[in-house]
């Protein structure tokens, strides 16, 4: 009965109640009683009812999840020109340009909340590059790296077409990227993560010489 679904449940509890009313003068020895069906009956529609309960508030969280989606994209599409112009401020004003990506960003769960969000490219292009690795690894105050923990160095391809890469739940402190490419010459910076907050980081490459 245990593995049974909500439904097989229900409806062997049934099948059982309806035996037990039929068979009801026999089981009198096992002390089942007419109370005892009752009270089974009353238990097993008290279960059906909050089974439907969870199904109907199921099916309102999907509304209000797809009003919710379709009210985002709305409001999106109307920040398309802004982003636009915003992203020919990229190289020019980085601080401007983070600073309105920041504000556009949705807070994230803290489940799995988005730490870093970083793009890699060309930078007399302005080309993304795909594939580049990033190597990082959590450092103390000292500025040394962790020699034990989940923080230690790690190694992530970057894989979007676009050359973006996002971390998620990184833990709050400094770490220290770097990224490398083939052809290019690699580049390291020191990355503060603050849990809940989103930072923005960027690697224009350079060829190498």
């Amino acid at each position: 009965m245990k593995k049974l679904s909500d439904n097989l449940f229900i409806s062997r509890c049934e099948t059982i109640l309806g035996c037990g009313q039929q068979y009801l003068p026999q089981l009198s020895l096992y002390q089942v009683t007419e109370k005892t069906l009752t009270d089974g009956q009353e238990l097993l529609d008290t279960f059906e009812l909050e089974i439907k309960k969870q199904g109907q508030w199921k099916i309102d969280r999907t509304s209000v999840n797809q009003q919710l989606n379709k009210q985002i994209k709305t409001t999106n599409k109307l920040f398309e020109p802004f982003d636009a112009q915003v992203e020919t401020q990229r190289l020019s004003d980085p601080v401007w340009y983070n600073l309105w990506w920041d504000a556009r960003s949705l807070p994230q769960t803290p489940k799995a909340h988005l730490s870093v969000k970083l793009k890699v490219y060309d930078a007399e292009t302005s080309q993304p590059l795909p594939g580049a690795i990033l190597t990082y690894t959590k450092i103390e105050t000292n500025g040394k790296a962790l020699t034990s923990g989940a923080d230690l160095v790690k190694n992530v391809k970057v894989k979007s077409a676009g050359g973006g890469l996002d971390l998620k739940s990184l833990t709050t402190g400094t770490y220290l990227f770097t990224v490398s490419y083939a052809g290019r010459a690699d580049m390291q910076t020191t990355v503060y993560v603050n849990e809940g907050v989103l930072t923005r980081v960027e690697f224009p490459l350079s060829k190498v010489a």
